[in-house]
């Protein structure tokens, strides 16, 4: 798999996780990482915060 494709991948990836979950944070660590939080909607609803993660997203 190329450098693009591995890129390509991972952003499908991020849009897909983005889709199905609603973010509660962003933090800006630095010019090169945003750190997000994110629930599930079912999760959201039935009001689960144990069902939170955390996802670093490095920028160019």
């Amino acid at each position: 798999m190329t450098q693009d494709e591995t890129m390509f991948c991972l952003e499908e990836e991020l849009h897909q996780v983005m889709r199905e979950r609603v973010p509660l944070a962003q933090l800006r660590a630095d010019e090169l990482h945003i750190g997000r939080f994110l629930v599930h909607h079912d999760d959201l609803a039935a009001r689960r915060p144990d069902k939170v993660f955390s996802v670093t997203e490095f920028l160019e």
